[in-house]
């Protein structure tokens, strides 16, 4: 079983020395309490067996910083594989190729078409991590100030292949995954 303790948890800055280095965890003026942020750091396991150490720094206090570390060790420990990083569209793509493979041709067609057309381009850059309930209101309303029908976007909640119903879909997913 691995060490729930792993990690690390430490202030740094962007403060350069005079060769043009950042100076990170040594600088001096880390001293003063309002200087740097707030940085975790954890080894990952990876697939191909080497070490992948993961960074994330900018948080405003040191709860803040743990509590993201944490998040991360426990998503490891139940098996989930998270990518911190991926778009929304990213995470559409890999969920349309999974889909693929059980749903019927016109089903896929009419789903890849909403993803394609709709989705991807209103929301595709955000990060899935940051996907929230303003996001997906924002893009209804959007739909509905273009002229999509509310009946289209009102099957958000009812199991068919409307592109709300696709996005529902997609967040309840995402919702399990995290």
């Amino acid at each position: 079983m691995k060490n729930p303790n792993r990690g690390r948890v430490y202030r740094r800055c962007a403060c350069r020395g005079a060769d043009g280095r950042q100076l990170g965890a040594r600088c001096p003026k880390l001293t003063n309490r309002k200087h740097g942020t707030w940085t975790y750091a954890v080894d990952l396991p990876s697939l191909d067996g080497k070490r992948r150490t993961r960074r994330r720094s900018g948080f405003a206090t040191k709860a803040d910083a743990q509590a993201a570390l944490s998040k991360v060790l426990e998503y490891e420990r139940t098996g989930i594989v998270i990518d911190d990083r991926q778009t929304v569209a990213d995470y559409l793509a890999s969920w349309l190729r999974t889909k693929a493979l059980t749903l019927k041709p016109t089903t896929m067609a009419n789903y890849h078409a909403y993803v394609h057309k709709d989705l991807i381009p209103h929301i595709g850059l955000i990060r899935l991590e940051d996907l929230s309930h303003q996001h997906v209101v924002l893009y209804v309303r959007n739909q509905l100030e273009a002229g999509r029908g509310r009946t289209t976007l009102r099957r958000a909640s009812q199991p068919c292949p409307a592109h709300s119903a696709t996005l529902a879909s997609r967040l309840c997913e995402s919702y399990t995954e995290q």
